[in-house]
């Protein structure tokens, strides 16, 4: 789909509006022609090629391609191995027909997919605020793991869905993370959790991060936005926006405001349930047929 013709799709809103969706940014961020033959080289050396193909999409070649290429064809070859060998290790495309290790887990950290923002990526929050750190503790780190990679894989796959259905160019994705009434001592509590999330995002989804919004940071969080690099590879860390109590006009820039739950100051009046996945039908004529993580 060409820009031209994205910007003439619209969304109707639940007030009665129309809104225009901006442009993906992915319409910017394709193939470059240059890139080609080193590509093609990277990829003679992940053998066999049948099962290069099975298990990485173009966009996910992309991805990696473009996230690690200026550490080295090398570092991008090793990156790729151990993406397809993470993704038969947990056989990838069967994983969500598993049930949850443990459904509690919704309870002692809150995370929602909730809707898309302007140019149509889904949006997740994560209630970091709410987070009970003395069950958290208590939980294998397998059953954390198994909990933020099947929240991924529904991010991954909501995008899959979105690009099969809308036929435009869509892997990214919008971060909240609510920080309300933390502090630096409750951080330290909760950083080995959100790590694991970071190192999952960073390691097996390059390149995805649209926009990081921290919310209802501390104002020492704001002086010291670097204290939040543990959860982000560091060419993410650009995108990450640290914001105090006054955030929702930050936020609507990116998200229309009637997409954004009443919980954040929005207008969109479904609840934001902890676990769950919330994609109202729209002109992106999202069908996605899970609605937990």
């Amino acid at each position: 789909m060409s820009q031209q013709s994205f910007t003439n799709i619209v969304r109707q809103s639940h007030t009665g509006s129309i809104e225009h969706i901006d442009p993906p940014i992915e319409l910017a961020l394709g193939w470059k022609p240059r890139d080609q033959p080193i590509r093609e080289h990277i990829r003679q050396q992940i053998q066999p090629p049948e099962v290069f193909a099975m298990y990485v999409s173009d966009t996910e070649e992309r991805n990696f391609f473009y996230g690690y290429i200026n550490e080295g064809q090398p570092v991008v070859v090793q990156k790729l191995a151990k993406f397809i060998q993470w993704k038969i290790d947990i056989k990838y495309d069967n994983y969500l027909l598993q049930p949850i290790m443990e459904p509690k887990i919704y309870q002692f950290l809150p995370i929602t997919i909730y809707h898309t923002d302007l140019q149509g990526h889904p949006v997740m929050y994560l209630r970091a605020n709410e987070a009970n750190v003395s069950e958290l503790k208590n939980l294998p780190q397998e059953v954390i793991e198994d909990y933020f990679t099947r929240t991924c894989i529904h991010l991954d796959k909501i995008k899959h869905c979105i690009r099969e259905q809308s036929d435009y160019p869509m892997w990214r994705h919008t971060i909240v993370v609510d920080l309300k009434g933390i502090g630096f001592f409750g951080i330290t509590k909760i950083k080995s959790t959100l790590k694991t999330l970071g190192d999952l995002l960073g390691t097996h989804f390059p390149e995805t991060a649209h926009v990081i919004y921290i919310i209802n940071a501390d104002w020492k969080f704001r002086k010291m936005k670097s204290i939040f690099d543990f959860m982000f590879a560091e060419r993410t860390r650009d995108k990450v926006q640290v914001i105090g109590s006054s955030y929702l006009e930050k936020l609507a820039t990116n998200i229309p405001v009637e997409n954004i739950p009443m919980d954040y100051g929005g207008q969109h009046q479904a609840p934001l349930q902890p676990g769950g996945i919330y994609l109202p039908k729209s002109e992106l004529d999202i069908h996605y047929p899970h609605v937990t993580i």
